[in-house]
């Protein structure tokens, strides 16, 4: 309720908690979008991607969340482990420890790892050593479990598209609006484009930073990039 009324306070026409529901964003978006053009969405839900059984992650509910679409969410599972496998609270800043547990939490709900998100939750307000020698354990047994049943696939076969430095800017332009609007499923459509271009050493370091923040549903962040 608190949230809400701050959000209402800030001038906001409506408040979305999260872990954002896509459904819910896209219809929350059209119904104060005015159309300016015709929008071309692209649909990048891919059916032959095989999500396995988990213990610790509740697959239908991650699913759920980023509409369907099997592919990115097996990208950001991938991102989370590599990302906070085996990261140390201690050894950071205060504000830099509370930075990664917001994200951490965050992410852990949009993907369905329901227990630790529970656990962070109550770690963010307490100093217990038992909460936090638990954050631990099921950070562990979540991002070991990712890795054991999702092995990273390379794909070798890949070839580069000759385009146009306007072509390039364009897509990122296009990428820009998608970050803009908050919708996960179009900036992973419009990334994929862009990676398959010749791009400049620049333009792959920008393309991977902006697609870090967007993994981490941060797009506030990722938006500060361009």
């Amino acid at each position: 309720i608190e949230d809400v009324q701050k959000t209402q306070a800030a001038g906001m026409n409506e408040h979305l908690n999260k872990p954002i529901d896509v459904e819910k964003l896209y219809a929350t978006l059209l119904k104060y979008m005015q159309k300016k053009a015709d929008i071309i969405d692209v649909k990048v839900i891919v059916e032959s991607v095989e999500i396995p059984n988990f213990t610790h992650i509740d697959t239908e509910l991650g699913l759920h969340h980023l509409g369907g679409n099997k592919e990115l969410y097996v990208k950001i599972l991938h991102n989370f482990a590599k990302n906070y496998k085996g990261i140390i609270l201690k050894v950071l800043e205060y504000e830099e420890r509370a930075r990664v547990l917001h994200t951490i939490k965050g992410l852990s709900a949009n993907l369905g790892a329901t227990v630790l998100n529970i656990i962070i939750k109550e770690l963010e307000s307490s100093s217990s050593k038992d909460i936090e020698a638990q954050f631990y354990k099921e950070l562990g047994v979540v991002t070991e479990e990712i890795e054991s049943l999702l092995p990273v696939k390379v794909n070798t076969t890949l070839s580069k598209l000759s385009t146009s430095q306007e072509d390039r800017q364009n897509l990122f332009a296009q990428l820009k609006d998608a970050v803009t609007q908050e919708r996960p499923q179009l900036c992973e459509s419009i990334i994929k484009g862009l990676q398959k271009c010749s791009l400049s050493d620049m333009e792959t370091f920008l393309l991977d930073s902006i697609s870090e923040s967007i993994d981490e549903f941060d797009f506030e962040k990722a938006l500060e990039k361009f």
